[in-house]
């Protein structure tokens, strides 16, 4: 019986080792790895990995038998631009669902009912605080993340619409609109949430023509990839008041240095990349449920589009 070598390649292997053992094919072996510049000689025979993305693309010269890997992360840039596209890559999707919903629910309510000035208030001020519903919730990207989402602000009793590549809407989006639209799905917003991938097609989506088409006092929440956003026409707009609020996760940089101007900018909240806080083995049943699909010869779940990038 032919041996599947399996090579994870994460800063948590041994953690994601432990959570597969006992649930592993008789006919695969395992080999922990974490770091891409020190691979185990079996890597050279491993077909699969389950592997973070950055230490991926470094390792990828080295492992010429790979023919499947699995992300640990929702992202997949640092492999959607590298030279070899010659095995198939899945991605991961509904493991962050609950908890980006948790972040773009919390900042949306912080920022409406003025949590963060109430809590450091000092001195008594009675003025009633903004209802969240019947606010305008624009959402960037409509697919699983986004969806999800816009189920947990349907409950708030807000009005929903969506940007995506094909204008269709679906429920709870009362309307959607295509990327080629983005101006006109602006203009009537209170709050804008990106959740775009990374991808040529999504680059500079929010760009100062975006903004400029938000009504004054609108909040941008981005809980997906930076390079959605023109950070410099963001703060301009932020500083200039035309925009209330941003709340950034991810950054172009990371870590965002310490003397980037993004910091020292009032109105902008930047949250360090921790929108979805999710236990590292939390990916053990999709990569099971791949490698049983992988092992039969099916469809791989979440495969990745490498021309698509994503």
């Amino acid at each position: 019986m032919a041996i599947t070598e399996i090579l994870i390649l994460s800063a948590d292997a041994d953690a994601l080792a432990a959570a597969l053992r006992g649930d592993l094919p008789a006919d695969t072996r395992i080999h922990p790895c974490t770091d891409a510049a020190q691979l185990p000689g079996v890597a050279e025979s491993a077909s699969v990995v389950l592997a973070a993305p950055d230490r991926l693309l470094k390792a990828l010269p080295r492992l010429p038998a790979l023919q499947w890997a699995q992300s640990t992360w929702a992202g997949v840039t640092p492999l959607i631009s590298a030279s070899r596209q010659n095995y198939r890559l899945t991605g991961v999707k509904n493991l962050f669902d609950a908890a980006i919903s948790e972040y773009v629910m919390a900042w949306m309510l912080a920022l409406q009912r003025n949590v963060l000035q109430r809590a450091s208030a000092r001195q008594w001020d009675g003025t009633p605080d903004g209802n969240l519903a019947g606010k305008r919730v624009g959402i960037l990207g409509t697919g699983a993340l986004g969806m999800a989402v816009a189920r947990r602000a349907e409950a708030f009793g807000v009005r929903l619409s969506g940007l995506n590549t094909r204008g269709q809407a679906e429920a709870p989006f009362s309307r959607c609109y295509r990327t080629e639209d983005r101006l006109v799905f602006a203009r009537d917003l209170d709050f804008v949430v990106s959740l775009m991938p990374d991808t040529p097609a999504t680059r500079g989506l929010i760009d100062s023509d975006f903004l400029q088409a938000l009504p004054v006092g609108a909040v941008l929440i981005n809980a997906g990839r930076a390079n959605a956003i023109d950070h410099v026409a963001l703060r301009q707009s932020v500083e200039d008041g035309h925009l209330r609020a941003a709340v950034l996760d991810v950054l172009p940089v990371e870590p965002l240095p310490e003397d980037d101007p993004l910091w020292r900018t009032d109105g902008i909240y930047i949250t360090s990349h921790t929108a979805a806080p999710t236990e590292v083995t939390a990916i053990a049943p999709l990569f099971l449920d791949n490698l049983k699909r992988f092992l039969a010869g099916e469809a791989l779940r979440y495969e990745i589009d490498f021309t698509r990038g994503y």
